[in-house]
């Protein structure tokens, strides 16, 4: 996949997640529909690991991942709940957010300003105690306006309840508005 942008969009959700086509992705969907939201999946991209020399490959996505950033005004990341925290494949994003007060601070300062927020999808009735800190502390680093995020819980086989699509309904108005 290509992570440079074809099209320009007001707002960027980041899947991250082992089942790209997982709960985490429908109630994203869900939560994105009739907005003006782009969608990555990390599992379409070639991420290196974050590495203090700074030896990434050239087909690394990253730098491109961060521009489309950069142009979007709200950033959401989505993400089912393994071991009480957010996804590998999130989780690489977010440790590679360092390159952006390395090797890229003038992206780092771009997304000051900019909303943030999350979806988790998980199995447990709430989310375990600091599960939200990364989301919340990376906005303040980055100067970045955190809004608090929404957590689904799912059973299986997953479906969006009336209560979740209220629930979603009423977190995108707050989110893309």
């Amino acid at each position: 996949m290509d992570p440079s942008p074809t099209v320009a969009h007001r707002h960027l959700a980041i899947l991250g997640s082992s089942r790209s086509a997982g709960d985490t992705n429908q109630a994203l969907r869900f939560l994105a529909r009739g907005g003006d939201v782009d969608i990555v999946d990390v599992n379409d991209l070639t991420l290196t690991p974050y590495d203090y020399d700074h030896r990434y490959s050239d087909e690394d996505d990253f730098p491109a991942l961060c521009q489309r950033m950069v142009a979007a005004e709200t950033l959401l990341f989505a993400t089912p709940v393994y071991w009480y925290t957010m996804s590998t494949q999130l989780k690489m994003v977010f440790d590679r957010l360092s390159d952006l007060l390395t090797i890229a601070k003038p992206m780092g300062r771009a997304l000051a300003g900019k909303r943030a927020s999350f979806l988790a999808v998980g199995t447990q009735p709430t989310l375990a105690q600091g599960f939200e800190d990364p989301f919340w502390q990376t906005c303040d680093y980055f100067k970045m306006r955190y809004e608090p995020g929404l957590y689904l819980q799912t059973a299986e086989p997953f479906t969006l309840s009336d209560e979740d699509r209220q629930r979603l309904t009423a977190f995108a108005a707050r989110l893309w508005s």
